[in-house]
């Protein structure tokens, strides 16, 4: 999974996972919208064939000096990006996990 703007990067990780003999599928979309979650795993369980395990390694990070720097705006994007979809991917991938 990526953002649709990061499709040149996108495309560049797919070539090395298919130049080292593995199946590679593109799933371009915003982890921050639930249903989005639900179906990306559903996407990459038809896809693959099934899954083997979920890795997670999106994220949106920010620096500050200090807390202060930071506005309840950009605390709710943080977490949005990086809580809730480790919820939602794993709720659903259990469907298929054994």
């Amino acid at each position: 999974n990526y953002l649709p703007s990061e499709e040149d990067d996108a495309q560049e990780v797919k070539q090395v996972i298919e130049d080292a003999g593995q199946k590679a599928i593109l799933i371009p979309g915003d982890l921050r919208d639930e249903q989005f979650n639900y179906d990306m795993v559903e996407t990459a369980y038809n896809e693959l064939g099934g899954l083997d395990n979920v890795t997670l390694v999106a994220g949106h990070q920010q620096y500050h000096d200090d807390i202060h720097g930071f506005n309840t705006e950009a605390f709710a994007e943080t977490f949005e990006t990086n809580v809730y979809p480790v919820f939602w991917t794993v709720q659903k991938a259990l469907e298929y996990l054994k």
